[in-house]
């Protein structure tokens, strides 16, 4: 049935989302619920092969079952802009499978990845200008930032420290392109990746990383964001004086929702 429907539709673009029907209500779920009929069981091989003979008019790919299937879908994708990797379960002696569809590898341009590593994903980086992740390394996010030159939109939430020391092979990394940042969820991980970054394009920052980097981090990039929004946590009242001072735009909004500072007269006076 997926192969008739993919040969009826032609040359058309193709958007797919393909996932686990054990991990999603669907109709035909309710259905065979309802109906108290047995799940249908058959191997994916079949679907994969109709799906990778349409590999090459995939616009948008969404891949949400388990990762060990990962190495069954296969085949050029020129076409490919969007994807969307959330992986449901892993092999547990080999870690993450890899995404690897052709010998050439896609170019999209927004990426999103949930519980996925650099190294897993083989596809062609500096073509990526939205990129969003769920539960990444600092190491691993270092690395995305670095093969993206042309990244302009960035929100990863939820980034974990690493166990073991960086190994970039430069201390600081450029991402002259990106105007939005937002790392959320977490204080230690931001405060360990933004140390490395340089971005001095930048307009939107959202962090909770703590406001001493927040500021190193501005000063060392020479950006003039137009929005912050900060998570000031136990900050005293000089480290906020030291950030707003590198942020002296007009037009500068910077929203502290979580700030537990207290503003004495001395310090009010030097604003």
């Amino acid at each position: 049935m997926t192969s008739e429907w993919l040969r009826r539709s032609g040359r058309l673009p193709l958007w797919l989302d393909i996932y686990d029907e054990k991990l999603r209500r669907t109709f035909g779920w309710v259905t065979r619920r309802r109906l108290n009929e047995p799940p249908v069981e058959s191997g994916p091989d079949p679907i994969f092969d109709a799906i990778n003979a349409h590999m090459f008019r995939v616009v948008a790919l969404g891949v949400h079952f388990d990762a060990p299937y990962f190495s069954l879908l296969r085949g050029e994708a020129p076409a490919l802009r969007q994807l969307y990797l959330s992986p449901t379960r892993y092999q547990r002696d080999s870690g993450p499978v890899p995404f690897h569809l052709a010998d050439t590898p896609p170019r999209p341009r927004r990426v999103i990845l949930r519980n996925t590593t650099y190294n897993s994903v083989d596809i062609d980086w500096a073509g990526v200008t939205r990129f969003e992740a769920f539960s990444l390394s600092v190491d691993d996010s270092l690395l995305i930032l670095q093969h993206s030159p042309h990244l302009i939109h960035c929100r990863i939430r939820d980034i974990t420290t690493n166990t073991l020391p960086s190994t970039l092979p430069s201390p600081h990394i450029n991402v002259p392109s990106l105007q939005t940042l937002v790392l959320e969820r977490s204080r230690d991980g931001p405060s360990a990746l933004l140390p490395h970054l340089l971005a001095p394009a930048l307009q939107t920052l959202k962090t909770d990383a703590h406001l001493h980097i927040v500021s190193s981090f501005i000063a060392r990039s020479k950006c003039s964001p137009r929005s912050l929004v900060l998570n000031a946590g136990q900050a005293n009242p000089q480290e906020l004086l030291e950030l707003l001072e590198k942020t002296p735009s007009p037009s500068s909004m910077c929203r502290m929702p979580r700030c537990t500072i207290c503003f004495s007269s001395v310090w009010l006076r030097q604003l």
